[in-house]
């Protein structure tokens, strides 16, 4: 198994039970912020959706390093763009991932591998071409009729009240609920149907809710929440994330057509006929398209509107804040604590499981910092010498090979890191060897 493979195979395990912890925890937490108000709800299950994505990866082995490594590469590239003087030479050390030799643990072979990385790729080809399939059909062109001039009048005050300009509406027979498309000229698909028998009250409603939309660009955050989410789409846990996305997203724009309109009680009136006017089942084209009868919490909405809350006082907001801190800390703690290792190697290349050691619990006692070679300065030659150590019962450097390299480079990190001596690391309470990678960064700035 390569690389790449073990990085894609260990996401994907970690991700099957870290995403429904992080939807467990976000759910606490959406309930805990309730009293603070939907604002707080929605950028918390948005927080909820990135985590989805990014604390699986903190489960691969390098991945923090070589991504440091990455940035570092990067750094040095444009440094020597924007300046011609004189370098100045920098050497910095990152221990990466250790291992200690026990009985073999979790392995995957190569056949097991194969099956799963060809159905993950399937599953994310398929939901890739629909998204892209979803966003073209949003713009493409349709027959659409030209609304009546006191219609675009009223719709036009709506959005000179959000703020928004070169937004227009149409009334289109490819919808059967108002829907809003569209992130630099946005456009409101109104039924054709709604045109005659809904009230003006009720149109004011929907142009609110819609301009509210608008005003917080909701259609190009759920393209954006949609474009993250493909890698885990296939996942459950995911699909509650972004419903509960939604929920909370109508939620702040009802709280805002509502000051907008006749008070929040005529507005959730206004739901509530609307709800039983567009009882059609909508036609899915626009897939990605904003409307205000999205979400399937159209009670709470409701309840929302006509029930009457005190927001919450600064002392309270804080204690939620905290709360919610505390309870994002203790998950991430968790998901990476408990993180699944998969072993790179087939069975008959060892005889014994390589299992992970914390670089933290590695104390070193004496570290040698590497000298830049005078000669590779002279010559500009910089990056990153990856040292594989093997460490001793002893603490001390048992054996070293340099895994990858300039060769310029490669003698002064060897020098260096021999020097160096761990404390003994202790498993059972037993002195064993570990075997840990060093990455010696030359860089040269100027």
């Amino acid at each position: 198994m390569n690389a790449l493979a073990t990085c894609l195979i260990a996401w994907l395990l970690n991700a099957l039970w870290q995403a429904p912890l992080i939807f467990a925890a976000a759910w606490l937490a959406a309930r805990i912020a309730r009293p603070a108000g939907p604002a707080w709800e929605h950028r918390l299950w948005v927080g909820a959706l990135f985590a989805q994505i990014l604390i699986p990866l903190g489960s691969i082995d390098d991945f923090r390093i070589q991504l440091s490594l990455a940035i570092d590469a990067a750094w040095a590239f444009f440094s020597r763009l924007w300046s011609s003087s004189t370098p100045t030479a920098t050497t910095r050390v990152f221990v990466g991932p250790a291992v200690t030799f026990v009985p073999r643990g979790l392995h995957l072979s190569p056949q097991v591998t194969s099956v799963v990385l060809m159905l993950y790729a399937a599953s994310l080809l398929y939901f890739t071409g629909r998204f892209a399939w979803a966003l073209f059909r949003c713009y493409a062109p349709e027959p659409n009729e030209t609304p009546s001039q006191a219609l675009s009048g009223r719709f036009a005050r709506h959005c000179q009240e959000f703020g928004i300009r070169r937004a227009s509406l149409v009334l289109s027979s490819s919808v059967s609920t108002p829907q809003t498309i569209g992130i630099w000229k946005p456009r409101l698909l109104l039924p054709l149907t709604a045109a005659g028998p809904i009230s003006d009250a009720d149109l004011d409603a929907i142009f609110a809710h819609e301009a509210a939309h608008m005003r917080r660009a909701d259609f190009a955050k759920n393209l954006i929440y949609t474009a993250l989410s493909l890698p885990l789409t296939f996942h459950p846990a995911m699909w509650m994330v972004r419903s509960r996305i939604a929920a909370s997203r109508e939620m702040i724009c009802d709280s805002l057509a509502a000051g907008q309109t006749d008070g929040r009680a005529n507005y959730a009136r206004s739901l509530l006929r609307m709800a039983a006017l567009f009882t059609a089942p909508p036609i899915r084209k626009n897939l990605h398209a904003i409307g205000i009868f999205d979400a399937h919490i159209f009670e709470r909405r409701i309840m929302q509107l006509t029930q009457s809350t005190a927001p919450a006082r600064p002392a309270r907001r804080l204690l939620i804040a905290a709360a919610c801190t505390a309870l994002a800390l203790a998950t991430a703690t968790s998901a990476w604590a408990l993180r699944l290792h998969i072993d790179d190697k087939s069975a008959d290349q060892q005889s014994s499981k390589k299992i992970h050691v914390n670089v933290k619990d590695m104390t070193i006692l004496t570290k040698v910092n590497p000298v830049y070679p005078v000669e590779a300065k002279k010559a500009r030659t910089q990056g990153t010498v990856v040292l594989n150590v093997v460490i001793g019962t002893s603490g001390e450097v048992e054996n070293i090979s340099v895994k990858s390299g300039p060769s310029a480079l490669q003698q002064s990190a060897i020098d260096a890191v021999r020097q160096w001596r761990w404390q003994p690391f202790l498993l059972n309470g037993n002195p064993v060897e570990v075997e840990t990678e060093v990455n010696v960064i030359y860089s040269l700035a100027g």
